[in-house]
């Protein structure tokens, strides 16, 4: 066989990933085609001075059409160069467009204000990084006045105080929330997502992360800090430490003048994908980075991403890691007469509880923000106990009264060829860090159309009833059930993956050449009330699911696994 024949048959899978590749770019224009036919559809019956703005509004409206978002997001950098000071924009939407996963969502105290950063879309032909910056006002409301001040805090009129002579079974009365871009002037941080961010002192800090699209991949070790007061950034440079490598899928908290960083995951193309259990600490007032370090000997969590962590205040200061996905070499998985060997790896969901006591830490940490010759605080494995969630990895995590609050998550099996299978959960978990115990946070559904507020003159059985009626929890166990403490084992969670979520829906192509699933509503023939019809009409809104046509293709399937797969590591 000549030179010839062998390059010929040398490598089959570089064969198809050329030719999936091509596939991609042809899929990809047939998607810029529809979003201009569908620019073009939506101009003709408006008056040619208003054709820009309609193709601004058509453009806004979809999910996919890669080349509008691309266009959007490059004004909205091309704004930001000009600008001397921060400007707000209002966004008129339940959401900002286009969806995004893996971005931040910070609590900034101060102002009772939610900051949202970066994050990333995949529309079935490439995935965008964002680089925007979005806040969230949870007590807006829609008839109070829209006059903020120069600080980006809330004015007088915009603070919601009680009103007891309202009546607060009127929706109208009820806090709709609103939605606003801010435009901060040079510099500001690069598009990026699966980063971390903490508040402390006015400030928001966000450091990594990773940018993943078609023309760049790149993990960063950068840290920002936004000013909520002025709206703008600035690049924190290390006075003395080492910063930590470069990752994303990490987890950070704030605790004194501390930011402690914990985990991640680094991947790049011509070396192995890294997996961290480094502890690194950030000292807010000297600005200076320092590692614990261990010995070999020492018992420390495994390493991984997209675990959940948690600080604790009582009865002494802890940390608190659980869960997380990585991925080990697994030598078994080759099989006999492979050529891989044990090259292959093995995803893994892991379902340990780690503490680490933090008062020993301030032992450790020296005057000038370094670590001294003291031992560092030694790792603590806790074991399950209560009704402790099933695996899953990438749950979304807050803390309240020293209750680590856990929702959702995804459990992926990766089959053959990077066939990905995925289930999804919906339920609600609580890691009492006390009691270092579980419990199954049970919602229950409001039996009436709005929630009313307590009286002083109500009976503790009153209040109880009611706490029950709102699905809310009571001063009294924070809505732990005190019969959990008898249980020892794993809850029930059914979760959600494409099959079920498809079972009881029907299929349509719209206008905009995307696959739209629509949940098949029961008619309820018990329901007589005056708003059951409008019940009805936005819960089947709710279930409506847009697939862009281009992903029914096995170019864009084998494409949306490799996307999936890098979600739970973050």
């Amino acid at each position: 066989m000549g030179k010839k024949d062998k390059k010929k048959t040398r490598d089959p899978e570089k064969k198809a990933a050329l030719a999936a590749k091509k596939d991609a770019k042809a899929d990809k224009a047939a998607l810029k085609r529809l979003a201009r036919e569908q620019d073009r559809l939506s101009s003709l019956s408006i008056h040619d001075d208003d054709r820009e703005d309609a193709k601004a509004i058509a453009s806004n409206s979809r999910n996919g059409g890669g080349e509008d978002i691309d266009s959007i997001l490059e004004s909205f950098r091309n704004r930001t160069k000009e600008l001397t000071s921060a400007e707000l924009e209002v966004i008129d939407t339940p959401f900002p467009s286009p969806p995004r996963g893996t971005f931040t969502w910070t609590l900034c105290p101060t102002n009772g204000l939610f900051y949202m950063f970066g994050g990333e879309f995949y529309d079935g032909a490439e995935n965008l990084v964002f680089d925007d910056l979005l806040r969230w006002d949870p007590d807006y409301k829609e008839s109070q006045s829209d006059d903020e001040g120069d600080d980006g805090n809330k004015t007088k009129e915009n603070n919601l105080e009680p009103n007891n002579n309202q009546d607060e079974g009127n929706p109208k009365n009820f806090p709709t929330g609103q939605w606003t871009r801010i435009l901060s002037p040079l510099p500001h941080p690069p598009p990026r997502c699966a980063h971390s961010a903490v508040f402390h002192n006015d400030g928001i800090y966000i450091f990594g992360g990773e940018c993943a699209t078609a023309e760049k991949y790149h993990h960063y070790r950068d840290l920002w800090r936004l000013d909520v007061k002025k709206n703008t950034w600035e690049e924190c440079r290390s006075r003395g430490g080492n910063p930590p490598a470069a990752r994303s899928g990490h987890r950070a908290v704030a605790w004194r003048h501390y930011m402690i960083l914990f985990g991640g995951f680094h991947e790049a193309l011509r070396t192995e994908t890294r997996w961290f259990n480094d502890i690194h600490i950030f000292d807010f007032q000297t600005f200076t980075w320092a590692e614990l370090q261990y010995g070999k000997l020492a018992r420390l969590p495994p390493a991984r991403s997209a675990c959940n962590m948690g600080l604790c205040t009582a009865p002494t200061e802890s940390l608190f890691i659980y869960g997380g996905y990585s991925k080990l070499k697994n030598p078994n998985l080759g099989g006999a007469g492979s050529t891989g060997g044990g090259n292959k790896s093995e995803g893994i969901t892991h379902v340990d509880c780690w503490t680490l006591p933090l008062k020993s830490l301030l032992n450790a940490m020296g005057k000038g923000g370094g670590i001294t010759g003291a031992s560092p605080p030694a790792w603590e494995r806790i074991s399950r106990k209560g009704e402790y969630p099933s695996p899953r990895a990438g749950t979304s995590t807050i803390t309240h009264k020293n209750k680590m609050l856990l929702f959702g998550g995804v459990l992926d099996s990766e089959g053959d060829h990077h066939r990905m299978e995925s289930v999804f959960y919906d339920d609600l978990f609580a890691l009492d860090m006390e009691r270092k115990r579980w419990f199954a946070m049970r919602l229950k559904k409001a039996s009436g159309g709005g929630r009313r507020r307590r009286k002083k003159k109500d009976s503790e059985a009153d209040v109880e009833n009611e706490s029950d009626e709102d699905g809310c929890e009571s001063d009294n166990n924070d809505g732990l059930d005190d019969d959990g403490d008898a249980k020892n084992e794993e809850a029930i969670s059914s979760g959600w993956d494409i099959g079920k979520l498809k079972h009881d829906m029907f299929a349509f192509i719209d206008g905009d050449g995307n696959i739209v699933y629509e949940k098949i509503e029961e008619d309820n023939a018990g329901e007589d009330d005056g708003h059951s019809s409008e019940k009805k009409e936005s819960d089947e809104k709710a279930h409506v699911v847009e697939v862009p046509i281009a992903l029914e293709s096995d170019t864009k399937k084998n494409c949306a696994s490799e996307i999936n797969k890098g979600q739970k590591q973050k």
